[in-house]
């Protein structure tokens, strides 16, 4: 509306969206959930393509930082309770907070609008889809099997001469230098992070039936700027492990150049596994989206129901041991007591 006078007020007031026009009246604006600061009709449908291109890129994210998640926290739990060590250390997985944080943020996070014609959005529309699930279960298995590949059977792949996974030490006795297992770890690393790099190709589609995982990637510098440095830093903390400082600060070792031809191709092989993701059926996916939902709040899905049961059974026996319950486990309210 033009909001020209009191009376445009009420109308403003209900509706959905109320927009106002710059030049209208200041009862007008102040009931209006959006105004049109240049009086120009064309803002509307700027602000409405903004506003789905807000909303797909935070699919986007979400979809490349669940699948890095998921992969990590798998991996961490697995590799100590079987080696007795995790394959990243302190600063590699400092590493990879950055890149699924902030550079994944800012990567995909700045998507252009589509120049196709879009469909519209409903406010019933959830974040997480049956086909961000299904991008997310199918290659966090994936990368998972290649961790677990590397992880056990590496030693076999990569190294003439075997070694125990849980006794043998990182490095040579009574020297700095490298052993074999600091070897493996650094190339469980790269390869880790190189596929996560590729896959963000793949997290720039978050709709059935598209395919082409650079269709407008030009339009997007920040893109190919943060994913760039990501492979270059990547790279170098690899190779500085070449010298004695590098190594004992990254904790990386040196490789040879057919084990980095090695480790590309497993992170490269991600693109192809995500062509073949997209056309796995959807259905058994709209299950999982529906017993599973992350963005309500009534706590009634399977997910919340096992968080819930979970952080009972901590908060009792934290109480069988005389431990008085904090605020995170009484759902943020002070305990009452008895008397």
């Amino acid at each position: 509306m033009t909001g020209d006078s009191i009376t445009d007020a009420e109308a403003l007031r209900k509706a959905d969206v109320g927009l106002c026009m710059g030049s209208g009246c200041e009862v007008a604006k102040d009931n209006s959930d959006l105004i049109i600061l240049d009086n120009d009709f064309y803002s509307i449908y700027r602000s409405i393509k903004y506003g789905r291109a807000i909303f797909d890129n935070i699919r986007k994210f979400v979809q490349f930082q669940l699948t890095i998640n998921v992969t990590i926290c798998f991996i961490t739990i697995l590799g100590g309770c079987t080696t007795g060590r995790v394959p990243l250390n302190i600063i590699q997985m400092l590493w990879v907070n950055l890149i699924m944080d902030v550079l994944g943020a800012i990567a995909l996070g700045t998507e252009a609008p589509r120049v196709e014609s879009d469909t519209r959005i409903s406010r019933k529309d959830g974040i997480v889809t049956p086909f961000l699930w299904r991008s997310i279960i199918c290659m966090s298995i994936y990368q998972i099997t290649i961790m677990m590949i590397l992880m056990y059977f590496g030693e076999m792949m990569f190294f003439k001469e075997s070694f125990n996974l849980i006794t043998a030490p990182l490095r040579e006795p009574h020297s700095v230098n490298p052993a074999d297992p600091l070897k493996l770890d650094t190339i469980q690393f790269y390869v880790f992070i190189v596929m996560n790099l590729f896959n963000q190709f793949n997290c720039r589609i978050v709709e059935e039936g598209k395919y082409n995982i650079f269709a407008g990637l030009w339009r997007n510098v920040f893109f190919i700027l943060v994913i760039g440095f990501e492979f270059f830093l990547t790279w170098a903390m690899v190779d500085i492990g070449a010298t004695n400082i590098g190594s004992s600060l990254i904790g990386t070792a040196n490789i040879t150049p057919m084990e980095h031809l090695a480790v590309w191709l497993f992170g490269a092989s991600t693109l192809l596994v995500g062509l073949i993701i997209k056309k796995i059926p959807i259905g058994p996916f709209k299950k999982v989206a529906d017993h599973i939902d992350l963005e309500s709040e009534d706590g009634n899905d399977k997910l919340s129901q096992m968080y819930n049961k979970a952080n009972e059974m901590h908060s009792k026996a934290r109480a069988s041991i005389g431990i008085q319950p904090d605020l995170a486990t009484t759902g943020g309210h002070k305990p009452v007591s008895a008397s």
